[in-house]
């Protein structure tokens, strides 16, 4: 259980990072978000977690 809690933290923070560094752009360059610099996140019941697997 422990293992899968830091798993989902990890993905929270790449999550994180993603979603900040998006945002920044946005303000950067000061133009309309487009539709496909969204950062979607997946529902964690969708996850693959044998990816995670090997870390």
């Amino acid at each position: 259980m422990k293992q899968v809690y830091k798993i989902n933290e990890y993905i929270n923070s790449i999550t994180r990072f993603k979603y900040l560094k998006a945002l920044n752009q946005h303000k950067l360059e000061e133009e309309p978000f487009k539709e496909e610099e969204k950062f979607e996140e997946k529902p964690i019941e969708k996850r693959s977690f044998k990816e995670i697997d090997i870390i």
